[in-house]
């Protein structure tokens, strides 16, 4: 779903995904609450201005840029689980300029 025009998706109901790739799009919003088992999104390049991954807490899998929010001048807010920088999250956020990440206290009862 990369290098599209795509300006909806929704993946609310795709609870098994583990890697996201939905890049260079024209998202403006991207709900992935429900998505637990999240290892890696990479949603560059789309025009996101807040993002929650605060029950995402399994980020991870060795992979160099895990959470990619790189180019998007327009995202300010990442919302994050319990601790910064959250365990695990390898971020990339070149050209982003205003984001900046927001703790979130979520229950940890996983």
């Amino acid at each position: 779903m990369r290098d599209n025009q795509l300006t909806t998706l929704d993946v609310l109901k795709n609870t098994a995904l583990w890697v996201l790739w939905c890049d260079d799009n024209h998202l403006t919003s991207l709900d992935v609450t429900n998505l637990a088992h999240l290892e890696v999104l990479i949603c560059k390049g789309n025009q996101l201005t807040s993002l929650d991954i605060s029950n995402n807490r399994e980020f991870g899998s060795g992979w160099n840029c895990n959470l990619d929010i790189r180019d998007m001048p327009s995202l300010t807010k990442v919302c994050v689980w319990y601790s910064l920088p959250p365990e695990g999250l390898d971020l990339c956020s070149d050209g982003s300029p205003m984001c900046t990440l927001q703790l979130i206290a979520v229950n940890r009862s996983y």
